[in-house]
């Protein structure tokens, strides 16, 4: 109170006066002459400055809405898709922000592999949804829980603009981990009508669908899969169980498993990362005589290769796409006949990892 007492009691008419002959020295206008400020104020044209209208009503989003669309589009795509869904729940201003900008920066690619930690059904429907037609890069962890009828209505919900779908489990998922019920696809797995509805549902511009593919036995959708443009099989797993598959099944499924495994592409061009990786033929009524027709399909036999094979590098064979892991396991009809055979796929480096397990094969094997 004695503060508020002093402070009334202070003139004001000595700041005033010394203010406007400050002004009258530096030959402005006094205040008389301006006339009331509240007069100016009106008159004054109001500055321009590029903000969103969120900007007003909500402090917090102040600063990215200052920013240009297609930049603050740029900064908000390099969080993951699930921390750049969650912006929209901050406050209405950033839900406004994210709803405003184009989807075309900021859905257009959607890689939940970055951070699959709290990847959930919700999460990734509702990063999905965003996209609203959009969306032309979708990269899902296999193993995390993702049904295959929620990537299947993703893709068909962005059928017009998708190109890239991968659905590849972890490496260090193994077979051994996998229910064996026909009904149940293994973990991370897709089955060939999986496959098939999949790409069915997506659009025109699908130039790679990448799965791993896990078959009862060699049908022919599984076939097609394997020699087509679009879909890349990364690890197949065929269990015949009970009934060995068929003579003519089998060279059927080796032509494919060799179109499948080479580095170059349907189209004629190479590439290191989009062939075969791990082959499973358990169970399958594996004999030594399809063991060379396996090598024959693969091309280890072909002397008119050799000099090529020569001028491979330890780099190049070991690469990613300079071989892939085979398991015949369950195939007591492969013996060391069999063994003997597959021995050249593993010198030419076309098969980098061989598992035989009760294959009938002795110390001679």
């Amino acid at each position: 109170a004695a503060f508020r007492r002093d402070a009334r009691a202070i003139p004001r008419t000595s700041a005033v006066e010394t203010s406007a002959g400050r002004r009258n020295a530096r030959g402005m206008k006094t205040e008389a002459e301006l006339g009331p400020l509240d007069d100016l104020a009106d008159d004054a044209r109001p500055t321009r400055r590029r903000r969103c209208s969120h900007a007003e009503s909500d402090p917090s989003s102040s600063l990215l809405c200052r920013l240009p669309h297609d930049l603050a589009a740029r900064v908000l795509a390099t969080l993951p898709p699930i921390a750049r869904a969650r912006c929209a729940a901050v406050s209405r201003g950033w839900r406004d922000l994210l709803r405003d900008l184009p989807p075309q920066q900021l859905w257009h690619e959607l890689d939940f592999t970055r951070d699959d930690r709290e990847l959930t059904r919700e999460s990734f429907v509702g990063a999905t949804r965003r996209a609203r037609g959009a969306l032309r890069v979708l990269k899902v962890p296999g193993d995390a829980g993702i049904t295959r009828g929620a990537i299947v209505t993703a893709m068909r919900a962005n059928r017009e603009s998708l190109r890239v779908v991968e659905a590849l489990s972890s490496e260090d998922s193994r077979e051994e981990d996998f229910s064996d019920d026909a009904a149940t696809p293994a973990t991370g797995f897709w089955t060939p009508k999986q496959v098939h509805e999949a790409v069915n549902s997506s659009g025109p511009k699908l130039l790679t669908f990448a799965v791993d593919v896990r078959a009862r036995g060699a049908c022919g959708a599984l076939m097609q899969q394997l020699t087509s443009p679009v879909v890349r099989v990364r690890r197949l797993d065929v269990r015949a169980g009970v009934s060995a598959l068929a003579a003519e099944d089998k060279k059927r499924l080796f032509a494919a498993v060799a179109v499948a495994a080479s580095p170059a592409s349907r189209d004629g061009s190479f590439s290191r990362s989009g062939g075969l990786r791990r082959l499973t033929l358990a169970s399958c009524g594996l004999s030594a005589e399809d063991a060379e027709e396996l090598v024959a399909a693969l091309g280890g036999d072909d002397a008119e290769l050799a000099p090529e094979r020569d001028k491979k590098t330890d780099d190049e064979t070991n690469a990613p796409g300079g071989g892939f892991e085979l398991d015949v396991a369950e195939n007591p009809g492969l013996g060391c006949a069999g063994a003997a055979a597959l021995a050249k796929l593993v010198a030419d480096g076309k098969i980098r990892a061989l598992r035989m397990e009760t294959c009938g094969v002795g110390e001679a094997g």
